[in-house]
């Protein structure tokens, strides 16, 4: 069975050379290419892995392998070997929230552990991300679903130091300001109406906040990014360094 490929020869190129800066540790893969693309075939479709396609090979070395890779990491330094050339003109912060399927109960640790939690739509994971001014993915997090949004914003920032932030009203609270004088950068934050004397922001600056939402849009073409179906959140958190990698080869 035939499957398209998600690489071009060029991107290939980029991330064989980010792979080869890895140590290697045990017997090498026999073809590095052949099980990147099953990887990124099996986000993209969303299918379990016993469906995915024989010419990626057996899919359970398929599965064991990128479990391998989730353990140690290899995905978020993937990711952040092909994050160069970044535009720090200005951040902008903003979160999405994802379904979590059935078959993503039961992780070891309990559901808050695997961030899995309760909101209106059912069981769901929330993935907080920061972008530049192009719209590319800084850093992620990722929570319960029923976590607010500024919960992990304030330590989050003290790691990736933003000159100017744009964010929802979510993020406009007087101890998050705070946060972000203390850094020294500009917060473009419209305030609730509940706020006597609200702060003024830069409006026409503001309208640029919409690159976040095209970036969720993007990522969300994924079926496995869309709907979470792992059950540990390592394992759902490659799943989502990998669209943040794939963005990053678009440019």
């Amino acid at each position: 069975m035939a499957v398209r490929s998600h690489l071009s020869d060029s991107q290939w190129q980029e991330v064989a050379k980010a792979l080869e800066d890895e140590p290697r540790v045990g017997r090498p893969g026999l073809d590095d290419r052949r099980f990147v693309e099953a990887v990124l075939w099996w986000r993209r479709t969303g299918v379990p892995w016993r469906d995915l396609p024989t010419g990626f090979g057996p899919w359970k070395t398929v599965f064991n392998r990128f479990d391998r890779w989730s353990k140690n990491g290899r995905w978020n330094r993937l990711f952040a070997s092909l994050r160069v050339g970044a535009d720090h003109e200005w951040h902008s912060i903003d979160s999405t929230t994802n379904r979590a399927h059935q078959h993503a109960a039961g992780g070891k640790g309990g559901a808050e552990v695997q961030a899995i939690g309760r909101s209106r739509g059912g069981a769901t994971t929330k993935v907080h991300l920061v972008v530049d001014a192009l719209g590319l993915p800084l850093s992620f997090r990722i929570t319960e679903g029923q976590r607010h949004d500024i919960v992990p914003a304030p330590e989050w920032v003290r790691e990736t130091r933003p000159r100017c932030l744009l964010g929802d009203k979510a993020y406009s609270t007087v101890a998050f300001r705070a946060e972000l004088t203390a850094l020294g950068c500009v917060a473009v934050l419209p305030s609730s109406s509940s706020w006597i004397d609200p702060p003024p922001y830069d409006r026409e600056l503001y309208k640029a906040r919409s690159e976040i939402e095209c970036t969720f849009n993007l990522l969300k073409q994924a079926r496995r990014f869309a709907t979470r179906y792992e059950k540990t959140l390592r394992n759902y958190a490659a799943v989502v360094a990998l669209g943040c990698m794939l963005l990053w080869l678009r440019i």
